[in-house]
């Protein structure tokens, strides 16, 4: 099953929540004027719709596990990622081979 999903970095930006209880108007407006977090995710892209994707980033056996639903209004960018399989396939198709007469 991982062979025929796409293997991907997702960067996006965070949703982000107060987590510091009770502040004061300072405090706060310091917090809510701070820059939105830029993060990344990487793993097999499971759903690609209008509205969202869906990455999944540990999968064992039949199971699937730590799932990350992002909306699609929050992702900067979708990198494809090789892997190292796709890596080795390449180059040995790329692989020039000569024979050599033996002196």
């Amino acid at each position: 099953m991982l062979q025929e999903l796409p293997l991907v970095m997702v960067h996006w930006i965070d949703a982000e929540c107060s987590s510091d209880g009770w502040q004061d108007k300072e405090d706060f407006d310091k917090w809510a004027d701070e820059p939105l977090r830029a993060v990344q995710t990487v793993g097999w892209l499971m759903r690609d719709t209008d509205d969202r994707v869906v990455v999944m980033s540990s999968m064992g056996g039949p199971d699937m596990g730590e799932a990350h639903k992002i909306p699609k209004s929050w992702i900067i960018k979708i990198e494809k990622l090789t892997t190292v399989e796709e890596i080795s396939e390449r180059n040995l198709s790329n692989t020039q081979w000569h024979s050599v007469e033996p002196t």
